[in-house]
């Protein structure tokens, strides 16, 4: 009887560390693409910036 609590327990015991493990990898996958996100945008104001300077030059 104890036995079995104890491996019940165990188990259990491994399923939340599974669990934990899986979630923190599911949030840095999502931070991840956030990043890349961020870091697209970003470079597409700087381009379009560009853009905009050399159109600039070539009126005046």
């Amino acid at each position: 009887m104890r036995r079995r609590k104890k491996e019940k327990k165990e188990q259990e015991k491994k399923k939340n560390k599974k669990d934990e493990k899986n979630k923190k990898k599911k949030e840095k996958e999502k931070n991840d693409e956030k990043e890349k996100k961020k870091k697209k945008k970003k470079e597409e104001k700087k381009q379009r910036k560009r853009r905009r300077r050399t159109r600039k030059r070539r009126r005046s």
